[in-house]
């Protein structure tokens, strides 16, 4: 990646537990931008129902939250 100016980069990401070991997984990530409408594909409140989609996902193949 390369940027060329400030960018503000949100990462959206949780712990799980695998057969005894503890991973971690990228659930979503994102430039905010000024324009923070939430029906915005690129708005947080988007992005955190992606992330809780993931989530569920994740958690109904078999890992656990820790």
């Amino acid at each position: 990646m390369r940027f060329v100016d400030k960018l503000n980069i949100r990462i959206l990401f949780s712990f799980f537990n695998d057969r005894g070991r503890e991973i971690i997984i990228l659930l979503n990530c994102f430039q905010e931008k000024e324009n923070k409408k939430k029906q915005s594909s690129k708005s947080y409140a988007k992005a955190i129902e992606v992330a809780k989609e993931r989530i569920n996902e994740l958690v109904n193949s078999g890992l656990r939250l820790s």
